[in-house]
C-alpha cells in the first residue's frame, strides 16, 4: 500500500504527503464502520462489566460462546466513536491544508484510542511485556505520529510559509 501510494505520487506528479492527508478522513470514517460491523457479529468484544452500557451478545458469537448472557464492554462501539470522533477532527485539519498535522493527528488519535480500549478488550491476543502486540503496534503509532507532527513546529520555526505544507 505505502510504495503503491507513493509510486501513483511519483508517477502524477502529487506530493506523497497530501495524498495520504487527503484520504486519511475516509479511513477513519472506514474504521468507524468496521467497528460497527465487529460489534455486529459478535468479534473483538470486550471483558465483563457490570455498568449499565454492558452488552449481551447472541450466543452463537465469539463473545457469546466465550462468555454466555454476561455483559460485556462494548469496545467495538467505543472504537467506533473514537474513529467517527477522529474522523471530523481530520476532515477539519485537511480542510486547513494541514498535511503533516492531518496525518500526525491521525497515528496519535488512532494509536491512543486503540492502546487504551485494548485494556477492555477480552478476546485473546498475545502479550509481550505487559502490553497486547495491538498496544506495542498503538506505541508506534503514537511516536511516529508524533515525529510527522512536530515537523510542523521545525518547519513553522524555521520557514514561516511552509505552515500550508
Amino acid at each position: 500500500g505505502t510504495i503503491g501510494v507513493w509510486a501513483a505520487c511519483q508517477l502524477v506528479g502529487a506530493r506523497p504527503l497530501s495524498t495520504v492527508a487527503s484520504f486519511l478522513p475516509a479511513v477513519a470514517f472506514g474504521q468507524s464502520i468496521g467497528r460497527v460491523s465487529c460489534f455486529l457479529v459478535g468479534c473483538c468484544f470486550g471483558k465483563p462489566t457490570v455498568l449499565p452500557w454492558g452488552v449481551r451478545f447472541q450466543p452463537l458469537t465469539r463473545a457469546g460462546l466465550a462468555f454466555g448472557p454476561t455483559p460485556l464492554h462494548p469496545t467495538q462501539l467505543y472504537d467506533a466513536a473514537a474513529c467517527a470522533i477522529l474522523t471530523i477532527l481530520l476532515w477539519r485539519s485537511w480542510q486547513s491544508k494541514a498535511d503533516r498535522r492531518t496525518v500526525g493527528l491521525y497515528f496519535v488519535g488512532y494509536g491512543t484510542t486503540r492502546f487504551f480500549v485494548e485494556f477492555l478488550r477480552a478476546d485473546p491476543r498475545p502479550v509481550v511485556a505487559a502490553l497486547t502486540i495491538p498496544q506495542w503496534a498503538s506505541v508506534a503509532f503514537v511516536l511516529g505520529g508524533c515525529i510527522v507532527w512536530c515537523g510542523i513546529c521545525y518547519r513553522v520555526a524555521g520557514d514561516p510559509e511552509s505552515v500550508q505544507e
